[in-house]
């Protein structure tokens, strides 16, 4: 130590050993071992420090004046009367501890230095370096000028913190100043532990070995500081650092130094590559070889003020940094940075100022240069985000950012400002992740200049940030991604498009820093797709649709141009259409908005599907929603979205309004008739429009398109009583009627008569009447609620369906499926109508029939013309325009009645219109049109339904269940037991059958799997061959309980399982072996993460074959073997408690799932949409669901308690159809409860009767036809049954529900009782009108007296078909045991 070589130790001990003798010091890591020192890092209770070890081999130096000489230089940079030394931009030593093997030095921890940091992204800029060098030199001159020289300056002594303020470290005091320059082994010795050989030490320190080492330094040692070293040494060490920063290569090696020393190297060519001039001179003045031409750090930074460093470093940069840092903490950094930025800005801008008005001719870099240094207090910013402790200030932290985005570069923004935003999404606080969405977006926005490596920051980095649950799991997270969605959608394609031009402008290929466009597009674009279904559907937490009001309130032109013109149609058109299916009226309100937006981009093509929407608004129960629909109707009229016809149509439908009480519609009613002005032609506007609205003035006018002309002309609104009692009156049918009656009195009634009006018989209409008059109703009153007659009968109705669905279910994004109009035909309507009574009809638009069947909505258009009655009010004469009023519930429900006695109607009014008789006769031939068109269509699909059956069959590629029987004349079940086989060694959880199919030569097989995961294959054809029934084949799967079974088909017919420890398995049949112990398909789902399975299930779309599993968390996934992941994922609702039973009819792409609560969910595959949700009166869970073959709607389910089973329409969900009710407990009661339920059904036919049997905890086998429910019967009895019991069957109807009761009686002569055959025989011949039928069944027993029934629950039941096409009916249950029934 010192400047002698120390000797070389006789054992060289490991670092770590050191630190036996330290108390308070934790070893954590070794940072490195030179000849000289070894270092490591340690952990103290103030953090972390680094240590430095020296070896003592030689007693006889002076080490104590060395230890004196580091703790003075230590004390003089922290002398209490001025600050501390990190604010010198010092980092000196201090002594830990001494003993007679070691010295130890001490100082804090810091990560980099500045060799690291020019290496490391994102690069330092021009003004970082800058303000680097900046700090060097006020370094220097703080030592300097207490004359304390460093002596080893070098860029690895330079540490660096985060936010780039500069540390001076490792004073080297203790090292030698001078060396021979013939032998270097000092030099390497001391001052070159980073193994780089750069020499950074002055020539002067080299002496020639000739001369004696007493003419430069007579002691080795002085306690007089600066012998050792001088300033200008340190200055020509910082020159080379300063080269190397500003050029990023070395200056000098130890033999270009020791020749630069004699002059025969040039360092200039290097320095020469420094683009500022200033910086450039000050950097050859520094390494002069000349000490004594070498300026001193003070007038370095005097000479550069202005030049080389910004005057803003000396006047506020530096003194301002130096405040924050006395109190630095990273909340009080960002609370002063935030409070200050408008005096932060003002004072990096005053030398801009005050140059341009000195100065004409000025370098333009230098006048950004104080703007630029903004990025300095940017870094100081970011540096403290990452360990901010409060929500206040990390807010306030990303509102600095977006105050600064503006002023920085966009390389900036995008490697510096980006990952920390990034990281903000993920904080803890929803406030925060929300407020990080809006600063990401605003970075991204502010970003112009983009090269090829930021052309998948969205696909790759932004994107997947977006999607974690961090950000989907909150619901004003997710409204503000929804708010900013369409600006996300355009920034993302601007990124792609010109990276993709740069690449093709450059005509080069970079895969390491592009995609291909098409590819990423679509990337991008599938993503954008799936987020924004999902914010217009939401979950759970977005009841009231925030989400999907934010998506329609953002910019949605924005992504209509992302997506382009077809998937603008298929994605946005499409999800929009559901939205009017949402509670939240304002949503309603804003979907018509956004429609107006969506249709602008679309053009003419969008009247297809914008015009079911405007009609089902019209009739929405918020008078605001129908403000909206009426400014979107006058702003698709400017934009001419709308043909003439259409135009006209709606004008007929809405002139009405101009009577209804509330001020809004009144107004935008005019709003819309003046936009018609303005687009239509002069003779239009006289010959069209003008006749429609004239029966409304009070005077005429010809300046219709005047909005204050009109306004004054018409008439006066209806009062606000008086229509909200109309409302209120339901049915209101027959006081329309009346006041009908009483306004054609009036129109025949001659002027100056009074009308003979006759009283309505109708005890309801004659109240309602003269409730109305003491409102104050006069004449006049009553043609104006009969022009609002279509809003007022709608209204109350729209409610009415709405508080029903919510009743049913409110869970966002549901589509209600609604019947179409041309559907809900009253078929007993009498058409042959002779009366003259006014009534109107619906006609369904073809055109718009693809949208309605896609999107589930009600098409209402209007009629046309000429087919449409006239107006009630008084018209003019030669008025041709005939008024529209679409009501097909007037249509329907309207019975004949006789017009009023004309007896005392003495004169005519001469412009009264009477509507020709033809009309009615036309009328009623079209409803009869309709009614024969709705029963052809309900034929064909019946159809259609058993063609695709008969077709999958074939074709054998889907496995379904044997369902209709024709083959065996009049085949019931028996009840004979054939079989009964006990090889499973646990309770048989799951039967499953496969298909009858050709290629198998009519083999069905059919599987068991029970709770000890073992699954058996049987063959039926091998039933009647041996005496024995053996499985065919056996599978050892995994020792966990099976939960589903489904047979698959591929080229090959596949057996798929479903383990309760989540394991899905698919095996191949078609292998000779009968052990069969490997699948070719294995997975293995997270039950932790998903939960238990509850169900398996298999259908085939036509180009995929899907398997469906439902678990008990709620999750319903969809897995084909060829994706590796799922290709759909619902998330039911936990609310409705645990899936318990699973169901999917993949003819009509709809699942059901019951739950422990008695809810029902019914869900659209192909939108994956909650569409329907039907519940039980009294919350009883879910055991089983089965879908109904033959009627596309009906769902069949059985509950807990009662053996209840029950049949559903699920387009009326809000009562079941049928029931059976085999249950002692009083039918349908909502009290009483018996334990048993169904556990097992299965749905059959033959002859045209429907049946199902069923089974489950009362170990009954029962077969219910539903068709026919007399003719139920009791297939097996209970193993405890009496054989005296007798049950008979009685079809009731309550509360509208066809309900088949089960009675229990006991039989008088047990001698012979009738068998199946018998019972079936003379029931259907027998001619007496009998309400009930009694059933008993003959057991026969086998030879080892096996008994038939079951004595455990039934879980499962199938029937199976042989070869020679004999049905069989299987059953297995819990105790094990397989039966087989003829």
């Amino acid at each position: 130590m010192g400047n002698q070589i120390a000797h070389i130790p006789n054992q060289i001990l490991n670092v770590e050993t050191y630190f036996n003798d330290l108390i308070g010091y934790d070893y954590v890591k070794n940072l490195g071992v030179t000849r000289f020192l070894k270092v490591a890092r340690a952990k103290t209770r103030n953090g972390y420090c680094v240590l430095k070890i020296f070896q003592i081999v030689d007693q006889s130096l002076p080490y104590d004046q060395y230890k004196a000489q580091i703790q003075e230089i230590y004390s003089i940079l922290h002398e209490k009367e001025s600050s501390p030394s990190p604010l010198k931009n010092c980092l000196p030593f201090q002594i830990v501890a001494k003993n007679d093997r070691s010295i130890i030095l001490t100082r804090p921890y810091i990560k980099d230095n500045l060799f690291y940091r020019l290496q490391t992204r994102p690069y330092l800029t021009r003004i970082e370096k800058k303000w680097i060098a900046y700090q060097l030199l006020i370094a220097l001159k703080h030592i300097h000028h207490v004359n304390i020289a460093h002596g080893d300056l070098k860029i690895e002594n330079i540490l660096l913190t985060s936010y780039n303020w500069v540390l001076l470290s490792d004073f080297a005091n203790f090292k030698p100043t001078f060396f021979a320059y013939e032998d270097p082994a000092e030099y390497y010795y001391y001052f070159n532990a980073s193994q780089r050989n750069v020499c950074y030490l002055a020539p002067e320190r080299f002496y020639d070995q000739t001369r004696m080492k007493n003419d430069i330094n007579n002691d080795t040692f002085s306690t007089s500081f600066g012998k050792l070293g001088t300033s200008a040494m340190d200055i020509f060490s910082l020159g080379c650092i300063l080269a190397e920063l500003f050029t990023e290569q070395p200056l000098f090696t130890l033999t270009q130094m020791l020749d630069y020393r004699i002059n025969s190297y040039d360092p200039m060519p290097i320095v020469n590559k420094i683009v500022d001039v200033d910086i450039r001179a000050m950097v050859a003045s520094m390494i002069d070889r000349d000490p004594l031409k070498r300026h001193t750090a003070e007038q370095y930074l005097d000479e550069q003020t202005g030049k080389g460093f910004p005057s803003c470093f000396y006047t506020f940069l530096l003194p301002y940094v130096q405040k924050i840092l006395k109190e630095f903490s990273p909340d009080f950094v960002i609370y002063k940075l935030h409070r200050d930025f408008s005096y932060i800005i003002n004072s990096l801008l005053i030398e801009n100022n005050n140059t341009n008005e000195n100065s004409i001719e000025i370098d333009e870099e230098k006048t950004q240069e104080s703007s630029q240094c903004l990025l300095i207090l940017l870094s100081l910013a970011l540096s403290c985000m990452r360990k901010l402790k409060h929500l206040h200030s990390r807010l306030v932290a990303l509102e600095l950012l977006r105050l600064m985005i503006p002023l920085v570069d966009d390389q900036i923004i995008l490697d510096r400002i980006l990952p920390y935003v990034n990281a903000m999404l993920h904080d803890d606080y929803h406030r925060v992740r929300a407020d990080a969405i809006r600063t990401l977006v605003f970075a991204i926005s502010s970003v112009k200049n983009i090269n090829q490596e930021n052309a998948d920051l969205f696909s790759e980095y932004l994107f997947p940030t977006l999607s974690t649950a961090n950000i989907q799991d909150d619901c004003y997270v997710r409204s503000n991604l929804a708010k900013y969605l369409s600006l996300l959608a355009e920034h993302s394609l601007r990124f792609l498009e010109k990276t993709y031009l740069i690449e093709e402008r450059n005509h080069t290929i970079n895969n390491d820093h592009f995609k291909l466009y098409e590819e990423e597009l679509k990337s991008v674009q599938t993503w954008m797709q799936g987020k924004f279904g999902d914010l217009i559907h939401g979950e759970n937490d977005d009841q009231n649709g925030q989400l999907a009001e934010a998506v329609c309130r953002s910019d949605l032109i924005r992504l209509c141009t992302f997506f382009g013109k077809r998937k603008t149609i298929e994605v946005i058109c499409g999800h929009l259409t559901t939205l009017l299916s949402q509670p939240n009226w304002r949503l309603r309100a804003t979907l018509f908005d956004s429609l107006v937006t969506v249709a602008s981009y679309i053009g003419l093509e969008s009247e297809l599907f914008i015009l079911p929407l405007l009609n089902q608004g019209l009739i929405d129960e918020e008078e605001f929603v129908v403000y909206r629909v009426l400014k979107a109707l006058a702003c698709f009229v400017r934009l001419s979205l709308l043909k003439r016809k259409t135009i006209y149509e709606f004008l007929r439908q809405v002139a009405p309004l101009v009577c209804h009480p509330n001020l809004w519609l009144r107004l935008s009613v005019i709003e819309f008739i003046n936009s018609i002005c303005e687009k239509s032609h002069l003779a239009d506007v006289h010959g069209f429009v003008i006749p429609v609205i004239e029966r409304f003035f009070k005077f005429p006018i010809v300046q219709v398109g005047n909005a204050d002309i009109l306004y004054n002309a018409l008439i006066e609104p209806l009062s606000r009583e008086l229509f909200e009692y109309v409302q209120q009156i339901q049915p209101n049918e027959n006081l329309f009627r009346y006041l009908t009656d009483r306004s054609n009195v009036r129109q025949m009634t001659g002027s100056g008569l009074k009308p003979a009006y006759v009283e309505s018989t109708d005890p309801i209409v004659r109240d309602a009447f003269e409730k109305l008059t003491e409102l104050g109703m006069k004449e006049e009153d009553e043609d104006k609620i009969l022009a609002l007659k279509f809003f007022v009968k709608q209204t109350p109705q729209y409610k009415l369906n709405i508080s029903a669905s919510t009743e049913t279910t409110t869970r966002p994004g549901t589509v209600y499926i609604k019947t179409p109009p041309g559907r809900r035909l009253d078929l007993s309507l009498n058409i042959n109508r002779t009366n003259n009574e006014n009534y109107s009809t619906r006609n369904i638009n073809n055109d718009a029939s693809d949208w309605s069947e896609m999107f589930g909505a009600v098409t209402m258009q209007i009629g046309n013309q000429e087919e449409n009655i006239p107006t009630n009010l008084t018209i003019n004469p030669n008025d041709k325009t005939i008024n529209e009023n679409n009501d097909e519930a007037m249509l329907i429900d309207t019975i004949q009645y006789q017009l009023p006695s004309t007896e005392n109607i003495t004169q005519h009014r001469p412009h009264v219109f009477l509507e020709p008789s033809s009309k009615t006769i036309r009328t009623g031939l079209r409803l009869q049109c309709l009614t024969e068109q709705n029963n052809l269509l309900l034929k064909h699909e019946a159809i259609y339904r058993e063609d695709c059956q008969r077709t999958k069959l074939v074709k054998h590629c889907v496995p379904t269940n044997v369902y209709e029987i024709s083959d065996q004349k009049l085949w019931t079940p028996q009840g004979i037991l054939l079989g009964h086989i006990h090889l499973h060694n646990g309770k048989i959880t799951k039967l499953a059958s496969s298909l009858v199919s050709p290629s198998l030569n009519y083999t069905q097989l059919f599987a068991t799997g029970d709770t000890k995961g073992a699954i058996r294959l049987w063959d039926i054809n091998q039933f009647q061959k041996s005496l024995i029934f053996r499985p065919s084949r056996a599978i050892r799967g995994t020792a966990s309980a099976v939960r589903g079974l489904a047979f698959t088909s591929d080229n090959n017919l596949n057996l798929a399982s479903l383990n309760e420890n989540g394991q899905l398995n698919i095996y191949d049949l078609s292998s000779s072996t009968t052990d069969i112990r490997e699948s070719f398909y294995n997975l293995k789902l997270d039950v932790n993460d998903i939960g238990v399975p509850i169900d398996l299930k298999y259908f085939n779309t036509g180009s995929q074959d899907i398997l469906a599993l439902a678990t008990s968390q709620g999750l319903i996934v969809g897995i084909d073997t060829r994706c590796s992941t799922p290709i759909f994922r619902f998330k039911n609702d936990l609310n409705h408690r645990l899936i318990t039973a699973f169901e999917i009819d993949e003819l009509q792409s709809w699942l059901a799932v019951g739950t422990g609560s008695g809810f029902i969910d019914i869900w659209d595959m192909r939108f994956q949409l909650c569409i329907q949700g039907i519940r039980h009166p009294t919350g009883a869970r879910v055991i089983s669901l089965l879908r109904h073959q033959d009627q596309p709607s009906s769902l069949i389910s059985s509950f807990q308690g009662n053996n209840e089973v029950a049949v559903w329409n699920i387009d009326k969900p809000q009562t079941r159809q049928k029931a059976f009710w085999p249950s002692p407990v009083t039918p349908l009661s909502l009290t009483q409860s018996l334990n048993h339920y169904i556990a097992s059904m299965y749905l059959w036919k033959n002859d045209g009767a429907i049946s199902l049997l069923c089974a489950g905890t009362d170990m009954r086998i029962r077969n219910w036809n539903l068709t026919q429910p007399l003719r139920s019967y009791i297939v097996c009895r209970g193993p405890a049954d009496d054989d005296l019991l007798t049950a008979r069957y009685q079809p009731k109807t309550i509360d509208g529900v066809e309900i088949t009761i089960e009675e229990y009686h006991k039989r008088k002569h047990p001698a012979s009782p009738p068998t199946v055959t018998q019972l079936t025989s003379t029931s259907s011949s027998s001619s007496s009108a009998t309400t009930t039928t009694t059933t008993e069944i003959k057991t026969t027993k086998s030879s080892a007296n096996i008994p038939s029934a079951h004595t455990d629950t039934v879980t499962s039941m199938q029937l199976v078909m042989s070869k020679e096409r004999t049905p069989y009916l299987i059953t297995v249950s819990c105790d094990a045991v397989v039966k087989i029934w003829k």
